[in-house]
This record gives structure tokens, sequence and C-alpha cells, in this order.
């Protein structure tokens, strides 16, 4: 192998085992502190009554549709009457909201729920402003209860660290299979064409994931 193609490997390697270690981080961290002290990339914790959804952005490559983010407006339960109530932007899947909030409202008992404190993207952060100069006028929140323009909680994390574990191993299985199929000449000039074919159909498919898992997936650490 010529020095690109070696460079290619390494690179894709170290790729592979980023994607694993990230993913398996995010599925197995546990750890979780009360929502009013968390920073960035901690679980945070926190018990709903209250979520309305409050804003939808799409991401896409090349106008190319990838998926949509669904992020809800939520309002803590909180035991202390003197305190002021805190909105959070949450991130959460559609049908999860549906069941666990009926018309918006916790008709169950309360819940404590876990999600991954996340930075913004520039794109969200200036809609969440656009959002929060909205609900203002509408008088669902107050100038000193105004969403956080920078983070967001991420109910999904877990689900993105499963995907990031399948990037990484399918990355993985590709490294193999193109080293031995580029050793054995099966990927070549007048190689095996169903293990072309085969070796086309994963590549693609797995671009398919890393592109929606970057586009929509949310900060990696």
């Amino acid at each position: 192998m010529n020095r690109k193609t070696v460079f290619a490997f390494v690179f894709i390697l170290i790729l592979a085992l980023f994607m694993l270690a990230v993913g398996v981080v995010a599925v197995f961290k546990n750890n979780s502190v009360p929502i009013n002290s968390a920073d960035k990339g901690d679980i945070a914790e926190f018990t709903p009554a209250f979520a309305t959804e409050t804003l939808t952005l799409k991401h896409s490559v090349n106008l190319i549709p990838i998926g949509k983010d669904h992020y809800y407006l939520m309002m803590t339960v909180n035991s202390d009457a003197d305190a002021d109530i805190v909105p959070f932007l949450v991130r959460a899947k559609p049908s999860y909201i549906e069941k666990s909030f009926p018309s918006g409202i916790s008709v169950n008992a309360p819940k404590e729920i876990k999600g991954k404190v996340t930075r913004l993207n520039s794109k969200a952060t200036s809609e969440v402003r656009e959002l929060n100069s909205r609900l203002l006028s509408e008088g669902l929140i107050t100038s000193d209860g105004q969403l956080n323009t920078y983070y967001y909680i991420d109910l999904r994390y877990k689900e993105f660290g499963v995907y990031r574990i399948f990037c990484g191993a399918g990355l993985a299985v590709l490294i193999v299979f193109g080293f031995l199929g580029g050793r054995s000449g099966a990927l070549g000039k007048g190689g095996s064409k169903p293990l072309i074919g085969i070796f086309f159909v994963l590549t693609l498919g797995l671009a398919f994931l890393m592109l929606y898992v970057l586009s929509v997936g949310g900060s990696l650490i």
C-alpha cells in the first residue's frame, strides 16, 4: 500500500475509535446532577410538569433533507412555592412527549427524567433568541425566566450514543473489508462484482448514518 492509502486507513481507524468511545460514554454515563447546578456535558435530572413543542429545526446537506430536531419548552416541578420556575429547552422525540405529556400536561405521577446538557449550534441559538421574544410577547415567560440561548437538555443523548457506536463499528468493518479486499484484489479492477456491490452499499449506508449523526446528533462531547 502507498502512503496515501495507509494515511486513509489510519485516519478512518482513529475516527472509528473516537466514535466508539464517544458512543460508549454516552450510553453508559449515568451520574447525574440537579438541573440547576448542571454544566455543559453533565447529565441533568429534573421532574417536568409541563411540555409543549416550541421549535423545530430541519437539517439538510446540499438541499437533501437529513432529519429534524424537535425542541420543547418544559417547566419543572418545584417544591419551593417562593422560588421562580425557570423554563428549559429540551430536545426529545415527539412520540415520547405525546405519551408522557398528553395535552401538554403530565397526567401521571411526576417522574424524574435525565438529559445531557448540550451546546446549541449557531442556527439554533438564533432561533431560540427569536423564540424568547415571541414567548415574552405572549406572556408565557418572564424577562427573568428566558430560555438559555446557548444550551439545551438532550433527552436523546443515549439514542445517538448507540448510533455513534454503530458508526464506529461500521467504520471498523469497512477498514477490514477494504484491507482484505485490496490485498486479495477482490475490490480492484476485475474483482468480484458482488463484493464490490456489498462494499459500495455498506459505504453508502454508513455515509448517510454519519451525516445524520453529525447533523442531528448534537455536540460530540
